[in-house]
């Protein structure tokens, strides 16, 4: 019996459909992780995809029996055709405050990992489809479950540095925010760039809930209620006061509803003469009953009455918890399983920047480069199949500086990673990662161009073989 043959009798693709079994599924997704990469594109090009058998059992079971724990149905039907190169994690969990967190699954390669986490609530219903973690945005809540109260997370890819010295990657979870709302395109009312003077005063520590972007100075705030303006299609956020307080700064103080917290500054970007306004101070203030946020210009030469009428506004995106944070501490550590590659090396200088090796998976193409600060990040890059497919990759390449020296810090609910910096000039070993748009099999690659350079994949080397008149997708 062929490799071949065995992948299709293991994956039991030639009888009867089988009957939907959560264990028997995972069993397939791993079999068609550990087959030969030229078997699994045989494979996957025969359509046969682990997301389809998915579905259907999401179809037959209602949705149900595989959510139980893991909510593996939901994670099998987000990751789709990438559905096979995920690895199972089983066994590592932590439980506090009543919330129980797990490691589902992990995406990995030499280039990081994107780990697959499930959060439920064993104690109540304080969870939702809005879920976020350590005060973070941009995190995604692939779905939530409420008949067993679990939400799945999509943690980005981290890259090698995150990992422990042995290998394992260590994920730390301060709080959890079930509440999260995104408001975007919310138009920045044009009343509130007024020239009135405004009662303020200093705030004390008490009332001073959080400091950022202030570099030491001190807390002034507008007092509430003395001009306040509605935002367009919410009520969870408005304007309560602004205008310049007694020294000359200009202010915008916002209010929030009860039990509401803004998540991020909500103050639009503003131009004068095509310049865009960065400096500002934020103070978040508890001021009676009420919450609030105070944004001030105070090392702004644009600010002044003269040129508020000047200022170009634009919409706003702003960002609320609308439930309170649920504070505890998860820490769970796991061996990420990377997928094969296929790995050459390279010998050339490209634009000051030394090419070292180029490394191949399933997911991705990773390259390594020593420059004195220079990348191919933003390099068109394309890959070249010996079926005569060529894969264009659109987007920046992921940079990752080799040579930093991180430390990891757990703060209020935020994780910080600490750089040791090297002295400008010096020359620094870099690896930029490109992400495929579908899986491939790396052995198939015959080659790949780096903006108008040439590269073939032979004999364990990246060969340069020319240039290009035109890149990849223009020709004409």
């Amino acid at each position: 019996m062929s490799s071949m043959e065995r992948l299709w009798k293991d994956m039991e693709l030639n009888g009867p459909c089988p009957e939907i079994n959560p264990a028997d599924i995972r069993r397939r997704v791993n079999t068609a992780l550990n087959a030969d990469p030229s078997e699994r594109s045989i494979y996957m090009r025969q359509k046969i995809r682990i997301a389809a058998v998915m579905a259907a059992a999401m179809i037959a079971l209602t949705g149900t029996a595989l959510a139980v724990g893991t909510n593996w149905d939901a994670l099998m039907e987000h990751l789709g055709i990438f559905a096979p190169y995920v690895q199972d994690v089983d066994g590592v969990s932590v439980t506090d405050q009543g919330l129980k967190v797990s490691v589902v699954a992990a995406l990995s390669d030499e280039s990081g990992t994107k780990t697959y986490v499930s959060v439920t609530d064993l104690t109540g219903d304080r969870l939702s489809e809005n879920l976020t973690y350590n005060g973070r945005l941009g995190t995604s809540c692939i779905s939530y479950d409420p008949e067993t109260r679990t939400a799945l997370l999509e943690m980005p890819m981290m890259t090698s540095r995150y990992f422990n010295e042995d290998g394992s990657l260590t994920l730390t979870f301060a709080s959890f925010q079930p509440g999260l709302r995104e408001l975007t395109g919310i138009p920045f009312p044009e009343e509130v760039l007024s020239t009135a003077a405004r009662s303020s005063r200093l705030f004390t520590d008490e009332e001073l809930t959080e400091k950022s972007v202030n570099s030491g100075a001190e807390a002034r705030g507008l007092l509430p209620g003395q001009n306040p303006v509605k935002l367009e299609g919410t009520d969870l956020i408005w304007i309560s006061s602004s205008g310049f307080d007694e020294n000359g700064v200009f202010h915008i103080l916002y209010e929030m509803a009860e039990d509401v917290t803004c998540a991020a500054d909500p103050t639009p970007f503003m131009k004068l003469d095509n310049r865009e306004i960065l400096s500002y101070r934020i103070n978040q203030l508890v001021w009676g009953d009420g919450r609030y946020l105070d944004v001030s210009f105070p090392d702004s030469d644009v600010f002044t009455r003269e040129s508020l009428s000047h200022l170009e506004l634009e919409d706003m995106d702003i960002r609320l918890y609308t439930e309170e944070s649920i504070e505890g501490n998860w820490e769970l550590t796991f061996f990420p399983k990377n997928l094969s590659q296929r790995s050459a090396t390279m010998s050339e200088t490209l634009s000051g920047m030394s090419m070292t090796s180029v490394d191949l998976t399933a997911i991705s193409l990773r390259l390594e480069l020593t420059s004195k600060g220079g990348t191919p990040a933003a390099y068109p890059v394309s890959v070249y199949l010996a079926d005569g497919t060529r894969i264009d990759i659109e987007g920046w390449g992921q940079i990752s500086d080799l040579d930093e020296r991180m430390t990891r810090v757990v703060e209020d609910g935020k994780v910080y990673y600490g750089i040791d910096v090297t002295e400008p000039g010096k020359e620094r070993h870099f690896a930029v990662t490109w992400y495929f748009p579908a899986p491939i099999d790396p052995a198939q690659v015959t080659g790949f161009s780096l903006g108008y350079r040439m590269y073939a994949i032979q004999d364990g080397a990246a060969v340069p073989t020319g240039w290009l008149t035109e890149l990849p997708g223009q020709e004409k």
